[in-house]
């Protein structure tokens, strides 16, 4: 994600890079840039980002690191990839085509691949593994704090029964001092 201010808030790159400073409200995770109301609103309607989703930027600061670090252009020719080798199992550009991959013959556009991820079946099972663990943690947070709270209670308890032996204790040791006093007093 580009440019930051030193409070965390993000400038719209397109006012930045006309030397104005404008708090930007939107990300697009396409073009990798941030943009103010203004200047969304011209990438909105724009032929070439029309179809592109923006996101607010509150949403975009929640995405975690190493999704941000994803890599959408090749950094060998800073192209966009456009196919995926299965041979290689490795996205490409156009220059990456004519470079590396002439020969490979199992080439698949990016937005064939990625079309239908979501019903995939890899990705319904890490979904449904991902919900089996937010179960799991789930529970273990609430048996720990069941936990936490019988040991509150046990402590309780343990002072309680401490108090009640303290107590006992002294009367018993108070019974046999007078005891011995009074054995004492009689003898002299």
């Amino acid at each position: 994600m580009a440019t930051t201010s030193t409070r965390g808030q993000r400038f719209c790159d397109i006012c930045n890079n006309r030397h104005i400073t404008t708090y930007a409200s939107f990300w697009c995770p396409e073009c990798d840039e941030n943009y103010c109301e203004k200047c969304k609103s011209h990438h909105d309607v724009a032929k070439a980002t029309k179809k592109h989703e923006t996101i607010s930027i509150e949403n975009a600061l929640k995405i975690p690191k190493y999704v941000q670090d994803i890599k959408i252009n090749c950094t060998d020719h800073d192209e966009r990839f456009v196919y995926f080798c299965r041979e290689h199992d490795l996205p490409c550009c156009i220059k990456c085509l004519n470079d590396r991959h002439t020969g490979c013959r199992n080439l698949v556009p990016v937005e064939k691949v990625i079309q239908d991820v979501k019903h995939s079946p890899s990705f319904l099972d890490l979904e449904s593994t991902l919900s089996d663990l937010l179960s799991n943690i789930s529970s273990i947070i609430k048996d720990r704090t069941a936990n936490l709270q019988q040991l509150a209670k046990q402590k309780v308890n343990c002072a309680k029964n401490i108090r009640i032996f303290r107590a006992s204790l002294n009367s018993y040791l108070d019974e046999l001092e007078n005891y011995f006093n009074h054995q004492t007093a009689s003898n002299l």
